[in-house]
Formats: C-alpha cells, sequence, structure tokens
C-alpha cells in the first residue's frame, strides 16, 4: 500500500515513474535532472505544500472519479516493470476493466492538459503496470477533468533509453551532464477527456 513502511523499502533501489520526467532532462518536469540525480544519491526531498495538500485530498478525489465515471478505483501497491527491475511505479489504483488510476489534486482549478511531466509518469506507469491504458484525474474540491491516456509504444520507445541512461549515472554515482535544451518528447499522444464538471 503506497505510503507504508514496506512500500518505502521496496521503492529504495528503483527509479520511479514520478522521476521519470526529471531524469530524462525533459522540459516541463519538476525538477532537474542533476537534482533528480542527488535525489537518488540521497538527498532528501522537500516537501511543499501542494504534495500536503494532495495527500489530505487523493481520498475525496478518488471518490468524486468514481462517481463521474461510474466505477471503482482500487488502491495498488508497487509495480515493478518485468524486464528493467530497476524501474517501478505506484499508480493511486486501478479500475477494474478501464486502467490505472493516477491522481493529481490541486486548490485551484483543473489542470487544462496533461504535463510533459506527468505524461512520462503515466507512461511509465502503464509500462511497469503492463496495462493498455490510464484514467488521469485533475481534481479540486469544486471541479475535476479527467482523461484517458493511452500506452504509447512510441513513446516508450523514446523515454526508456533515456531513463536508463540516468540510471547508469545513478549506479555509477556520477553527475549527468546538464541537458540544454530541456527535452521535449517528439511523441504526441492523444489522451481524451471524459469527464468535465
Amino acid at each position: 500500500m503506497q505510503g507504508s513502511d514496506e512500500w518505502l523499502e521496496a521503492r529504495k533501489g528503483l527509479l520511479n515513474a514520478s522521476t521519470a520526467a526529471a531524469a530524462a532532462g525533459m522540459r516541463g518536469a519538476y525538477s532537474s535532472r542533476a537534482e533528480c540525480w542527488r535525489q537518488y544519491m540521497g538527498q532528501k526531498m522537500k516537501v511543499n505544500s501542494h504534495m500536503v495538500f494532495g495527500s489530505e485530498h487523493e481520498e475525496d478525489a478518488r471518490h468524486d472519479g468514481e462517481i463521474a465515471i461510474s466505477a471503482l478505483s482500487f488502491p495498488t501497491g508497487l509495480f515493478i516493470h518485468r524486464e528493467h527491475d530497476w524501474l517501478g511505479a505506484s499508480p493511486d489504483g486501478e479500475f477494474l476493466q478501464l486502467g490505472l488510476h493516477e491522481i493529481k489534486c490541486r486548490n485551484s482549478e483543473p489542470y487544462s492538459a496533461i504535463s510533459p511531466q506527468h505524461m512520462a509518469q503515466i507512461q511509465v506507469q502503464l509500462a511497469c503496470a503492463d496495462y493498455d491504458q490510464c484514467i488521469f484525474q485533475s481534481w479540486t474540491p469544486i471541479r475535476q477533468r479527467i482523461w484517458l491516456v493511452p500506452r504509447s509504444a512510441g513513446y516508450w520507445k523514446w523515454l526508456l533509453p533515456l531513463l536508463e541512461e540516468f540510471w547508469q549515472y545513478v549506479i555509477n554515482q556520477q553527475p549527468p551532464p546538464t541537458v540544454r535544451p530541456r527535452r521535449i518528447a517528439p511523441i504526441d499522444i492523444q489522451s481524451e477527456i471524459i469527464y468535465e464538471g
């Protein structure tokens, strides 16, 4: 279960889906590749107000998402990629018959589009869990927007070598070179908004 001691222990030694965009040196990532590397070297991640808000409201969002699409979302554990056992993902849940469930809580407006940061996270989750699609939910206490995001073989073919390269820097304890300009994914994944309200 996410957040448990067992879950935290299992994530050690894995490149996690939530850091994929930063690890790949992508434009739109929450942090730089160098900052991401320092976290894997043991530097503690700073907890900000957005992260606290998300943790406090995730179950509210899950409930609202279930009502919006008339399906139940069940929490998941940690998925480790079958071929690349250094790569892991912990989606916020799964809708049986529909796909994975990733929740982002905000206290203002729902996202108007899926950011590069979140798309990289979703595609790693889908690869690790071997699912074909993900329900991406941007939630606020007043409104929400929900997308259906398909798995993209082309995106994965582009992303995986960048993650492998980054992970070698972690293994070798060698700082990665700065990526300038930051990378932009060459694949435009056609996601569908399935709920707004």
